[in-house]
């Protein structure tokens, strides 16, 4: 009989690697390639896999945005 794992069901929308937790970064990684994440851009997950990529990134654009872009100014014209 094989060991179950238990499955957190209590994810984010949007997860985020390479914050300086090797574990937690294993178990994201882990967790796209068992198909319960899906990868927006390089360090970028959504355990949202009902709603298109788009509609993720649009309702957590600025988030995103943070964290690829740490220190980043927005500005407009």
């Amino acid at each position: 009989m094989g060991i179950k794992q238990k499955i957190d069901l209590s994810l984010p929308e949007t997860i985020f690697t390479g914050e300086d937790d090797p574990a937690a970064d294993r178990k994201v990684l882990r967790l796209a390639s068992a198909g319960q994440l899906r990868k927006l851009y390089q360090g970028v997950y959504t355990s949202n896999l009902a709603s298109p990529p788009e509609m993720v990134v649009l309702r957590h654009w600025l988030t995103i945005v943070s964290h690829l872009l740490p220190g980043g100014v927005l500005s407009y014209r």
